[in-house]
């Protein structure tokens, strides 16, 4: 409470304000954690930083999505067009501020929320003209083949609706591919690129087991590319907990989870380590992942051991004596950090537990 007085305080101060208006997220960071206690200082925001407050802040706080999100949407699809037109015409590029496409497939993933078929034909147009036709770079072609996975696999009927544009996509890979004459803001290579077109393709229900095979150990020694490819993984296992894919295609990623637990860069093995959870949606997997786990908690930093507490309760593979296993080691963890986060993951579980009874 004292914390949020302090904010208001400054929201006050005309000058002190604009420190605020630089990074404003914090605000609907603890609008979302509890409505109550922020209640005064939800009004002051509205009144001091109006602009922000009917946008980014209404599209995290809003308790009205149906109605609110595809007002957003359609806003966020004629910046993606105008990105389209505009990126590289008359030899000037220029970077993004903010992330439209991605922001977009943040709210297409919103449990309960359904878009209406005219707006998702809108998206799926203007999204797919950023990859066929737009000279945007890398990482916002990557959005691009991210949210239109996330189409093929949550929104059936409107990924079948427009199939022959997803066809066309596969169709001109190369293409996309190709992008030596676009904006090269990125240390990424353009391989990522194919490795995500490759889970777009069996999110259409095709099996691109050899692209991934190929591309992946293509890029083994490239750091921020395998960060990226980890993180391409992640957003295809994300969408919906029932997503597998083909079997050799599953025992590629495997093999290389394994790998990517033994580089030292922290991004990949934290991306490593969530990627070993969301393996264990098939059951033939669950011994080695839970015997993994055991060895993980073992011999691993703070920050993955609190990843796996995190993970823990969240996956029906996790065996009971691996969980077990898991709290005995970090009750007596040496980090104090490690001991607090096993106490109040315990401490949910057995709510959690109490509740289900």
């Amino acid at each position: 409470q004292s914390l949020i007085e302090h904010i208001i305080t400054v929201l006050e101060n005309e000058q002190e304000r604009k420190q605020i208006g630089y990074a404003p997220s914090f605000l609907y960071i603890l609008r979302k954690q509890n409505l109550d206690a922020t209640k005064k200082l939800d009004a002051k925001i509205a009144e001091y930083l109006p602009e922000f407050y009917t946008g980014a802040y209404k599209l995290e706080t809003t308790p009205e999505q149906q109605k609110d999100f595809p007002d957003f949407i359609q806003e966020y699809i004629k910046r993606i067009e105008h990105s389209n037109e505009t990126q590289g015409k008359n030899g000037q590029f220029f970077g993004h501020g903010t992330r439209d496409i991605s922001t977009v497939r943040a709210v297409l993933l919103e449990d309960g929320f359904n878009c209406s078929s005219d707006i998702m034909d809108s998206l799926i147009s203007a999204v797919s003209e950023t990859l066929l036709v737009s000279k945007e770079g890398i990482d916002i072609k990557l959005d691009a083949v991210y949210l239109l996975t996330c189409i093929a696999i949550k929104y059936p009927e409107d990924f079948s609706r427009n199939n022959h544009i997803f066809k066309k996509i596969i169709e001109r890979k190369n293409e996309i591919i190709d992008i030596d004459n676009t904006l090269m803001s990125s240390n990424i290579d353009k391989v990522s690129l194919e490795i995500a077109i490759a889970f777009l393709r069996i999110a259409m229900g095709e099996n691109s087991y050899v692209d991934i095979l190929e591309g992946i150990s293509y890029i083994q020694n490239d750091m921020a590319t395998s960060i990226s490819v980890t993180r391409t993984i992640i957003k295809f296992f994300e969408v919906d907990d029932s997503v597998v894919p083909p079997q050799n295609a599953e025992a590629v990623i495997l093999q290389n989870v394994l790998q990517w637990l033994r580089f030292d860069n922290m991004d990949i093995k934290w991306n490593a380590t969530r990627i070993l959870f969301m393996l264990i949606r098939n059951p033939e997997n669950a011994s080695l992942i839970n015997q993994k786990v055991i060895n993980l908690i073992d011999t691993q930093c703070v920050y993955i051991k609190n990843l796996i507490l995190r993970q823990l309760h969240l996956h029906d593979g996790i065996f009971e004596k691996t969980r077990e296993y898991v709290f005995s080691k970090c009750e007596i963890d040496p980090c104090f950090v490690v001991r607090k986060v096993c106490a109040e993951v315990q401490s949910k579980s057995h709510a959690d537990a109490k509740t289900a009874e």
